[in-house]
């Protein structure tokens, strides 16, 4: 005796050799999968929690954010951040070596159920600060995921 497993997208199928009986497709071996089984490895995971420390080097990070005088950050406060004219990366560049942070783009493989690439802007601040970004090209995402690294430092900056 013998057991095939075949999984596609969200249906399992389990195939034993001493079935008698032969299905006439394939979607008559495909199951849908219980979401008890594809999630019940969640439940065992154990996810740490902030500790006052933690929140004080948090709480640290953004007074001396709100705090920050550098002129670049303080022209971003009146900086419409919707204008297509901006080059988003260059101006996040600009803001981090002002401000002693470094820009770190991550593009995902994957692409959005629209098929559009996707990016991450990660800001070595302390705590890190992470953006997503989308686009129809992996520019067009880094663009995007710099834009809203801009929004995110403009709304903790704003006095």
């Amino acid at each position: 005796m013998f057991q095939l497993t075949i999984c596609v997208g969200d249906f399992d199928c389990v195939h034993h050799k001493t079935e008698k009986k032969k299905p006439t497709t394939l979607r008559s071996y495909l199951q849908p999968r219980s979401s008890e089984n594809y999630y019940g490895e969640l439940k065992d995971i154990s996810v740490p929690t902030l500790t006052t420390q933690h929140s004080n080097k948090v709480s640290q990070f953004h007074k001396t954010l709100k705090n920050a005088t550098g002129k670049k950050l303080l022209k971003l406060q009146k900086t419409c951040l919707k204008s297509t004219k901006i080059d988003y990366i260059k101006l996040l560049g600009e803001i981090a070596t002002e401000n002693q942070f470094e820009v770190t783009y991550v593009d995902i493989e994957e692409k959005t159920f629209t098929g559009q690439f996707q990016c991450l802007v990660q800001l070595s601040t302390l705590p890190v600060g992470v953006c997503h970004g989308s686009g129809p090209t992996a520019a067009d995402a880094q663009r995007h995921a710099a834009q809203n690294a801009l929004e995110y430092l403009k709304i903790m900056t704003k006095k």
